[in-house]
Parts: C-alpha cells; structure tokens; sequence
C-alpha cells in the first residue's frame, strides 16, 4: 500500500522536474513526503498492531483521495 501510495508523488516529482519553470517549493513538499511514506514504511517492520492499522488507514485514505480534499 506504502509503495502504491509512493508511485503517485515519484510521478509528480518527475513532471515538476522536467517542466521549463521547476516548482520548487512542490518539489520540496513531494520529496519530504516521499521521504515520510519510506520512514512509514520502514516502521511497519516494528509497529505493532494498532500503529500498523493506523498507517493502513492513512495511506488508504491518501490512495482513495490524492488530494487531500
């Protein structure tokens, strides 16, 4: 879920990337929760049953809804 969830801001840091004007405050926003959703996922391995749901229902949330709206 972690990975899928990691495919939608790598697409967009690549098109903010490569377009004529760089945004770079977006740019910024993608990497640091790029860099967020890698810790999540590193987390997982420990987390226990409550922390491990928790971060499911977040990441779900965040597939169902890339916007955030």
């Amino acid at each position: 879920m972690i990975a899928a969830a990691l495919a939608m801001p790598d697409a967009q840091l690549l098109a903010k990337r490569r377009a004529p004007v760089a945004d770079e405050e977006r740019i910024e926003e993608l990497k640091a929760g790029r860099e967020a959703a890698l810790a999540d996922g590193a987390h997982l391995a420990t987390a226990d049953p409550e922390e491990a749901d928790w971060i499911s229902a977040v990441y779900s949330a965040r597939l169902r809804d890339p916007m955030g709206k």
